[in-house]
């Protein structure tokens, strides 16, 4: 993004439970934040459900953004962190919307970071962020709960063409 790159304070690196953290801005002004150190455990249970999710060498999951422009994601993702492509997808939403949707990876997982370009910007930067659950029926579990709060829905529970994954979309507080 042409951001230069900083390490946070020990103190706030800590707080972080990482040995040092290193921040700065993609091309959408996402704030990214790199740890080479971790006093994680690489689990994650929450505290009100007890569900445990899927980490480990993985990480904790993927988020997906909106960009006016791929390639230039693309070269601040490939080119300067390091991630390595994994597949494209080309998608028509309706006549005259063409959605291009790269998916990028840090480790084995399929993507650590997706990114969805329809050649504008967008006011939504962040379209979605992932989290693993260890099989299908805690995914079960997980989507009755959504449904019992009330929390809209924005995709019901289907698989993935690329990576296969057993999924459900909710809408956040911000839309």
């Amino acid at each position: 993004s042409g951001e230069k790159a900083e390490w946070a304070s020990d103190d706030e690196a800590m707080e972080r439970g990482a040995g040092r953290l290193l921040r700065t801005l993609d091309p959408e002004g996402l704030m990214i934040e790199i740890v080479d150190a971790t006093a994680s455990h690489n689990s994650y249970e929450a505290p009100h459900h007890g569900q445990t999710y899927k980490t480990g060498q993985l990480g904790v999951g993927h988020f997906s953004i909106a960009s006016a422009d791929l390639d230039r994601f693309e070269r601040f993702y490939v080119d300067a962190l390091g991630l390595e492509i994994s597949d494209y997808n080309d998608l028509n939403l309706m006549a005259g919307v063409r959605v291009r949707v790269g998916f990028y990876r840090a480790n084995p997982r399929h993507h650590s970071v997706g990114c969805a370009s329809l050649g504008v910007t967008s006011k939504q930067r962040l379209h979605h962020f992932f989290l693993e659950l260890p099989d299908h029926d805690a995914v079960g579990r997980a989507f009755e709960r959504v449904q019992q709060t009330g929390i809209q829905i924005a995709h019901e529970i289907g698989v993935h063409p690329n990576d296969n994954l057993f999924t459900f979309y909710v809408i956040s507080p911000s839309g």
